[in-house]
Parts: C-alpha cells; structure tokens; sequence
C-alpha cells in the first residue's frame, strides 16, 4: 500500500529510575533557583533485554490508542529503507504498513479521522488510522482540483486546505509549475478550490488552526533596479535566473477576504513565518541568522526572542503563549533553555534544570512538559560519551509543571527521556526514551498515565532504530514524526 507517513522516532518512558547517576550540579543563583521537583513515584523497573532488530510491541495496552511511525532498522551503517508501522493498543498488535520509496516527508496535521502526510517529491497524502491511504476522492483538501495535488499544503483544525504547487497523479513527481507555481484555498465540503488574487506570486502559505486568517509569502512581479552582486541578492530578494533580484513580501489574508501586506516593524529582510497562533492573531518566523521572532499580524511588530538553531519547532499552546528552545551551537547539552512566551512578547525562561529542550503544552494550554538534564561540564573531554551512556549530560527526564509551581519529574523506566507529547484528555503522556550505551534499536515508546500512583508507566514498542543515535544529543520530533490518536478531538475533520 502507498502510505506516506512522518518519521516517528519515539518513545515513551515513564517509571521512576533510581536518582541521578551522576552529582548534582552546581546550585543556581537566587534569582533562577527553584525547590527541587516532585519525582513520580517509580514503577517497578523491568529487566533489559537485548534489542531486537526491528521494532517489537511490548503486549496489549488498550488505553494507548493507535501509534503510526515509521523507523528505519537495520545496523548504523547499513543501507537499509524505511518502513511504517501502526501499534494498535486494544490488542498489542504491530503491523507495518508501508515501506519503500512511497514513504517519505512528515506528519502535516492528525485528524480523528486520519493524518496528513507529506509525501516524496511533491503531494500531499491522506493515510487513515487503519494504515490505508485515503482515495482521490475522499482526499480533497490539498487538490487544486480533481487529480491535480498541492506539492506542498497547510490545514487547519476545521478542515481548510491551503496549498501551492500541483502536479497530477498519484505521485512521486517533481515539484512543478515556474517560479509562481500554482496556489489555492480548498474549503471544506466545496468541489473546487479558490485561486490566491492574480497579483500574489506564493512562495508559501500557512493557515491558522481556526481556519480564519493565512499568512502569505510571495516575490513582487517586478524586479529590482539593484541586481544581483556576486551571484546573490540583498537581504530580503531572491533571484531566480540569476540576473535580476525580485522583493519577497509578507501578507495576511481572511479566509473568504482580500490580502493585506505586512509591513514589519522594524523590518527583517529575509524574514521566513512560520505557524500561526491559534487565533490568527500573530505568528512565528526566523531571521536569516536563525533567530525566532514573534509577530503581531495585526500591526506588523516584530519581537525578536533569541537564538533557536537545531532546537526544534516553536509549539503554540490554545491560549496563544507560545514555548521555543533558545540556544546555539552543534551540542544539545549546552545553551539550551526552554522560554515561555506571552502574547504581548515578553519571555521568561523555564526553570528546573540546567538544559531544557523539546517543550509540549497540554491542550489547555494551562501545563509544559519539557525535557531536562545536567548542563556540559565545562572542558570536560567525555561529555559526548556521558550523553551515550545516559550519564551526565545524558540523564534526561521529563519535568511537567503548570508554570506556577514546582515540577513534577518523570523518569524513563530503562532508559532517559528524549521526547514527550499529551494525550488530548491531559491524563496521559506519550515518552520517547532512549536506552543507554545503545546505537541501535535504541528507542522505546512508552505511555505514562498522570496521576496513577504504581503502574503508571508501561510499554508500547520497544527497538526503533531511526537511524541510530545524534552524536550531538539531538532526538527526533515526536510531533513531526509520530501519530497519536489520544492526541486528536473526537469528530475533528
């Protein structure tokens, strides 16, 4: 079957784990020292076993919903494909779904109903939660028209799809179309779609989770008097023949409305947006030099917020704050800190550990996990080692905390954590945790039920590969590449 579904390294953990392996770190200064955190109380810690070769489910778990991921087996080294799977809780069983060049791209949106998926070389996909692909038919969203596929598309929570660039087919085939490539608003239960207004050259679209607002990028139609110098434009152009440099622009548009340029302030030239807030009220991007920036689309007010180089994407939360990973450099375990940001752009940083990284909010908007860990030793020659053997640098766990009190702490059961995401009811956490001193088959997932006192942490697959272990600690995306049914609202288009 043709499934294109997102990477899903992941893995849960949730038993308590004996304390820290190595000493504490040095205390914080009065002004960021915290009372240490609760510590959920451990789960009777199974025996290791050796890793298997390929995925496996650890049993029947019928309160964990339905996973999808894929993972790549096979020895570090070893040219090997990649492969969906689907564990299925109710009755333990793991099944793989897809494999081969069908599969390729991430997880664009999940659904009661299924998720989106970004596919190789240019469509998008619909892949139900059984593991089938969705027919041309039912899948509508990101079709220009009828056979003719978005090659790359955003939905909202309501069911909008904005896309741009198209070919026909089922796929794979190349990105098409000049450099305007066609664009479009699909709206639900409509049997075509709305073309952008002829004056907009899209070079990206991205509509808010409500449906209401798209926020827009394009390139003006004339050039620029100043060329290229070098072979490269100023900040804030593109060439696209090499001989002549076009403006890149910003606009917000109502879904149903007419576009509005965003003139930002102060300017960013080579400003990239990213995700919208849920309300459509503002949104977040990037500068060239990798710093985020916070962005009121209604005035055009820019904020800048920090560094954010390999640290993930910015997670909104329902309330509008918004949580990002600030930091720099090739090393997770340095510089990283895990800010909060409010609507009016002020920050603060997360407290509860020397590094923070990978933050969740609940679907409240209301309580943060994170990932958190000793910081590097300064000159200390056997950090990347630590962080292998889950030692140091390397002794992660999750912290959960409504912000205003102090953190919980949770543990892997056999390993450290490296990633976390809520159900949707916030009574339960799916861990990404990685086992010590292994490169291969590494990963586990596991479901960790908040609030249960003895058994709150159990298995659900155990031996994902994904490609081995970073050698700078950098874990994969639960977000990007994994699927979690417990995740979505009942009845969610």
């Amino acid at each position: 079957m043709r499934g294109h579904i997102a990477i899903a390294t992941v893995l849960i953990v949730a038993c308590s784990a004996p304390p820290p392996r190595t000493p504490p770190a040095a205390a914080p200064s009065a002004a960021s020292a915290s009372p240490l955190p609760a510590t959920v109380p451990a789960s009777p810690r199974p025996t290791a076993t050796a890793p298997p070769s390929a995925p496996v489910s650890a049993g029947a778990v019928p309160d964990a919903g339905l996973l999808l991921f894929f993972d790549y087996g096979g020895d570090l080294g070893q040219a090997v494909g990649p492969a969906v799977y689907r564990y299925d809780g109710a009755s333990g069983a793991l099944s793989k779904v897809a494999d081969g060049a069908s599969i390729s791209g991430s997880v664009a949106h999940e659904t009661a109903s299924g998720i989106y998926v970004q596919g190789p070389n240019g469509r998008m996909d619909f892949l139900r939660w059984d593991g089938s692909r969705a027919s041309d038919q039912e899948f509508t969203a990101c079709q220009q028209e009828t056979g003719f596929f978005a090659s790359w598309c955003s939905v909202s929570a309501t069911g909008v799809g904005v896309g741009y660039g198209s070919h026909t087919g089922p796929g794979p085939g190349p990105f098409t179309g000049p450099w305007c490539p066609p664009a479009f608003i699909r709206l639900p239960g409509t049997a075509r779609s709305t073309s952008f207004p002829p004056e907009l050259c899209v070079q990206g679209a991205h509509v808010s989770a409500d449906g209401t607002q798209i926020l827009i990028t394009d390139v003006a139609g004339q050039a620029s008097p100043v060329g290229p110098v070098g072979g490269r434009c100023q900040p804030g152009y593109v060439a696209f023949d090499e001989t002549k440099c076009y403006e890149q622009r910003v606009w917000v548009m109502p879904v149903g409305g007419a576009p509005r340029r965003l003139r930002l302030s102060p300017e960013l030239p080579g400003f990239a947006p990213g995700e919208l807030s849920p309300d459509g009220r503002s949104a977040v991007g990037w500068q060239v030099d990798g710093g985020v920036v916070l962005v009121d689309l209604q005035t055009g007010r820019t904020t800048s917020l920090g560094p954010a180089q390999r640290t993930g994407l910015p997670r909104w939360s329902a309330s509008g704050g918004l949580a990002f990973v600030r930091g720099a450099g090739e090393e997770s375990w340095i510089d990283r800190t895990v800010v909060v940001v409010a609507a009016d752009g002020s920050t603060r940083d997360v407290r509860g550990a020397a590094v923070g990284l990978a933050p969740a909010w609940d679907p409240a908007g209301r309580r943060l996990a994170w990932i958190a860990s000793p910081a590097a030793v300064p000159g200390a020659t056997s950090t990347a080692q630590d962080y292998l053997d889950g030692s140091g640098v390397g002794d992660r766990r999750v912290m959960v905390s409504d912000l205003t009190s102090d953190p919980l702490e949770i543990r892997c059961g056999e390993g450290v954590a490296e990633g976390v995401r809520w159900s949707r009811d916030s009574t339960a956490l799916l861990l990404l945790c990685r086992r010590p001193g292994a490169r291969v088959a590494a990963f586990d997932l596991w479901l960790h039920r908040l609030g249960a006192l003895g058994g709150a942490s159990v298995p659900l697959v155990r031996g994902l590969t994904w490609g081995g272990v970073d050698a700078h600690g950098f874990a994969p995306d639960l977000f990007a590449n994994t699927a979690w049914s417990r995740a979505v609202a009942t009845g969610s288009p």
